[in-house]
């Protein structure tokens, strides 16, 4: 009874020291590896030999264990090879050789170490590597649907930034076709903003703050002063006209340059502004000289000359025959009286005079008909057709008489809110009713109403409109702008083409892995199982069984 008890009670082994309890036990040898080794090479050399049919089911041959050689065998056998003679012995060679394979594995046990060496080699590293492998590919997989998310609101973001900063500069686009033009043709909206500012300039608060600066400014200096505010005052009476009616008084129509705009409307470069000389195909400047060498007249005589004295000087002949006559080179300052440099009238600026009252203006395309500082624009000048406001040296001329309006009601504001006020009783008693019922509140409504009209002339959008209008190159850089966000919105979608064959090769990788898991998963039962009844063998049939992290996988 007790020897049956022994019979049936289990074997169990720890996985991890399946091969050390195999040689502790002198079942194999501790260098059975150089046996198993030696059998390896014989199995890669005959595997080829097989019949295909023989072959069919198993992986490579590095891989076929001592028990996946019987299942060649039992193969062999159903074919001719596995006929035998009258001896019982294999006549086949192919059968002969895995036959004497079969019995060196059988030799020492070396296929139970051998077996025990797969097995460890599949629990700690075929199988980990696929798991590995499975979850790289799952992570990168959401990886990339993750940076596909984040392109696509990155492209949307870049696109929708283009759109708004289209609107705001005046248009609307959604592609990069003729953005110069489209920026071009916001500059129009210069005429509603000036008309505005020149409705702000004639209304009542307005007028009251220039006719206060007046009235007071009369009272200060006692007397009637005159052009105090010259610009105010006239587009107050007459509007935004062209700035040669502000200066001669000429009516001429208001032509602001918009169609001179060196700007091509597609495609267009970031060329420099183009200098416009006038009408003509090949501008000149005309000297007022009909001679083909226009010189400057100092006197009368042919050459200049500077009398240093009365004695003789030599003089330098260049052949007109005027020497001394014994062929001596002498200079001759000539003998008539000193000359003298005419300045014109006194007080009167020098000029050179280069003609016949020809005016030379130089226009630069792209700042308005006429463009200039404004001097040039009166006799013999070019007729400045740009309107005020749009015009630079008048437009910043109503911009210092709007400072000086602001400098002066904030300063009255001050005086009124301190001790000033108190000293400057009956000093107004004689000045204009209005001056004389002035108040820090009434200071601050005329300020407001001229820091509103400062306000719309010198925002950043009448800026910008007006570099549009002048700047060929400012309108080339906006257009650049606009485009990298273009190209930064098509930039990351392409980044994103290449992710559906991404996302196609991590899931045939997750797929492998998950095969090559569960292949090596049956491989290492079946393996295990076999294991398991060789070692019952060795003990008289008793329950064997392989405990451990083989039984996790």
């Amino acid at each position: 009874m007790a020897d049956e008890a022994v019979q049936n009670l289990p074997i169990d082994i720890q996985f991890s020291k399946l091969r050390d309890w195999l040689i502790d036990r002198q079942w194999v040898k501790k260098d059975y590896f150089k046996a198993a080794g030696a059998i390896r090479r014989q199995i890669n050399s005959n595997w080829n030999a097989l019949p295909e049919e023989v072959r069919q089911g198993f992986e490579a041959p590095e891989q076929l264990t001592y028990y996946d050689c019987q299942t060649v065998i039992d193969r062999l056998k159903e074919t001719e090879h596995g006929a035998k003679n009258m001896l019982g012995q294999y006549t086949s060679p192919i059968m002969k050789t895995w036959a004497s394979i079969l019995a060196d594995f059988e030799q020492d046990y070396v296929f139970l170490g051998d077996s025990a060496a797969i097995l460890a080699h599949d629990v700690n590293f075929e199988i980990p590597a696929a798991r590995k492998a499975k979850d790289r590919a799952f992570k990168r997989l959401q990886d990339l649907n993750t940076k596909e998310t984040e392109f696509k609101n990155a492209s949307e973001t870049n696109r929708k930034r283009f759109v708004a900063a289209c609107k705001d500069l005046g248009f609307e686009a959604v592609d990069a076709i003729g953005l110069e033009g489209k920026i071009q043709g916001v500059q129009h909206k210069l005429e509603p903003v000036f008309d505005a500012i020149v409705a702000e300039i004639k209304a009542d608060a307005f007028q009251s703050a220039t006719d206060f600066y007046n009235k007071f400014m009369a009272f200060t200096l006692g007397e009637e002063p005159s052009d105090m505010l010259p610009l105010l005052t006239y587009i107050a009476e007459h509007g935004n006209t062209a700035v040669h009616t502000f200066k001669t008084g000429e009516a001429v129509e208001v032509d602001n340059g918009y169609a001179h705009t060196a700007v091509d409307v597609v495609g267009a470069s970031s060329s420099e502004p183009v200098i416009d000389f006038g009408d003509e195909p090949e501008p000149t400047i005309d000297f007022g000289d009909s001679g083909p060498d226009p010189v400057i007249d100092f006197g009368d005589t042919p050459i200049p000359t500077i009398d240093f004295g009365d004695t003789p000087a030599p003089t330098i002949d260049f052949g007109d025959g005027d020497g001394d006559g014994d062929g001596a080179p002498t200079i001759d300052f000539g003998e008539d009286e000193q000359p003298t440099i005419d300045f014109g009238e006194q007080g009167a600026e020098p000029v050179i005079d280069f003609g016949d009252d020809a005016g030379i203006g130089i226009v630069v395309e792209g700042s308005g008909a006429g463009d200039g500082d404004g001097d040039g624009d009166g006799d013999g000048g070019v007729k400045v057709r740009e309107s005020l406001l749009h015009h630079r040296s008048t437009r910043l001329a109503v911009v210092d008489e709007l400072e000086e309006l602001m400098m002066f009601f904030t300063r009255r504001s001050d005086e009124l809110g301190g001790d000033l006020e108190m000293a400057a009783i009956g000093l107004f008693d004689s000045a204009h009713k209005s001056v004389q019922n002035q108040s820090k509140e009434q200071m601050g409504a005329f300020m407001s109403a001229v820091t509103r009209v400062h306000t719309q002339l010198t925002g950043e959008r009448v800026q910008q409109l007006l570099m549009i209008k002048s700047s060929s190159r400012y309108v080339q850089r906006l257009a650049d702008e606009l485009r990298q966000k273009l190209e930064l919105a098509d930039r990351a979608l392409r980044k994103t083409e290449d992710f559906d064959r991404q996302r196609a090769e991590c899931r045939t990788i997750v797929h492998n892995s998950s095969e090559q898991t569960d292949k090596y998963r049956q491989r290492i039962r079946t393996l295990k199982k076999h294991v398991e009844q060789s070692i019952s063998k060795l003990y008289s049939n008793r329950p064997v069984h392989i405990v451990g992290d083989i039984n996790a996988i």
